[in-house]
């Protein structure tokens, strides 16, 4: 795993000074500390346990909805599952406010027209030539408006890889449709941006977001954030 793949380059306190590797190094130290302190003074409190989840293990999804947790973190599980047997179990494991966050990956399998290898070769053409514009233009805003973007990355883009900027385009367009499917009227969704710096994220397809079973409950950006 790459931890730039995931690291929060928009964060409020995060600066950009001398390299990559100290900016990132400096701030991480910095958020480690003070998290060291919220553990040492009793603010967090850590406790862990191994399980397999599933439908037929009632006795975890029980436990867990007796924590009567704000917030699960299901990582990529929902991949795995059929739609109904996800929902379900996670509808075990809430409490009346329970706010789930996952994030899809392998959804464009299961999706024609999220790839750029569904479409015919004119069509393709045309696509790689609409994400790389989009990609230049892009690029260009975060050189004026973020000081951190402007100092890790040339004014002129080096490199490219058509079939990644392809792909997020793809994923911005077909995205809605899918959930719109997966989760329909009845439960709230919202998505989340990536944090991950565009150039440096592992996914371009990966959907991240949340939902609730309870459509008065709020949902939040990530639950936490370093």
């Amino acid at each position: 795993e790459n931890f730039f793949h995931t690291f929060n380059f928009v964060h409020a306190q995060f600066a950009y000074q001398n390299s990559l590797m100290e900016s990132v190094q400096r701030f991480m130290m910095k958020k480690t500390e003070e998290m060291t302190k919220e553990i040492q003074s009793g603010k967090i409190q850590m406790s862990f346990k191994v399980g397999s989840v599933g439908l037929d293990n009632v006795e975890l999804l029980d436990e867990i909805k007796d924590m009567n947790a704000f917030t699960i973190d299901w990582s990529n599980i929902i991949d795995y599952f059929s739609k109904k047997d996800f929902l379900e179990m996670a509808e075990a494991a809430s409490s009346e406010d329970t706010v789930h966050y996952i994030h899809l990956m392998n959804w464009v399998n299961c999706y024609k027209g999220a790839s750029v290898f569904d479409y015919e070769y004119e069509d393709k053409v045309i696509l790689i030539d609409q994400a790389l514009k989009a990609h230049r233009d892009m690029h260009q805003f975060k050189i004026r408006t973020n000081p951190s973007y402007s100092k890790m990355w040339a004014g002129q883009i080096r490199y490219e890889n058509p079939t990644n900027l392809v792909d997020y385009a793809l994923t911005v367009t077909c995205r809605n449709k899918y959930l719109d499917f997966l989760f329909g009227k009845e439960i709230s969704f919202q998505m989340n941006p990536s944090f991950a710096d565009s150039n440096l994220r592992r996914s371009y397809t990966t959907i991240c977001g949340g939902f609730t079973f309870d459509k008065e409950t709020p949902i939040g950006i990530l639950p936490i954030q370093i």
